[in-house]
């Protein structure tokens, strides 16, 4: 089974050698985790609503 959900994270964009915090996609996956799921992927993007709208797309799954 796979579950995919869209983080609203925009502090994962960053400059050049600047440090990467992800603190919103870090606490649902820890969640997720808790909840026995899997961290499949994690892809950066826009949601549909705006291209200003960044975030992450995280794709976990479980047997």
């Amino acid at each position: 089974m796979y579950k995919v959900l869209w983080v609203d994270d925009p502090v994962w964009c960053r400059r050049a050698g600047e440090p990467i915090e992800i603190p919103n996609a870090t606490r649902v996956i820890n969640e997720m985790v808790e909840q026995g799921w899997q961290l499949h992927s994690a892809v950066s993007g826009n949601d549909s609503s705006s291209a200003a709208n960044k975030g992450l797309y995280l794709t976990f799954f479980r047997t």
